[in-house]
């Protein structure tokens, strides 16, 4: 998995129940997503947790990995004063809109 994952403690939850479930002992390995899928290509990991898309199909496409899954994505919220200066309210695309 990558840090930001496993700093998100999400896994503390997870494991125990994913380990009383099928009787398998889970190890934890906590390292950037270029690391993970590097692992995943040398056959070195059974699962990934991990959150480059564009990484994770080069990594699919190549066989290494298979049954990919989306569990979760990130949702980025701009918040300021009532007075929006920089006339972002409502718009869809922090990027494209910044100042």
């Amino acid at each position: 998995m990558t840090t930001s994952i496993e700093d998100s403690g999400l896994l503390d939850d997870l494991v125990p129940a994913i380990e009383k479930k099928t009787g398998y002992r889970l190890k934890k390995v906590a390292v950037g997503t270029g690391q993970a899928l590097a692992l995943a290509e040398k056959g070195e990991v059974d699962a990934l947790f991990v959150n480059s898309p564009k990484a994770e199909r080069k990594v699919l496409s190549g066989g290494a990995v298979i049954n990919r899954h989306l569990v979760m994505h990130n949702d980025f919220v701009i918040v300021g004063r009532d007075a929006d200066k920089a006339k972002i309210r409502g718009k869809k695309n922090a990027v494209k809109h910044s100042v």
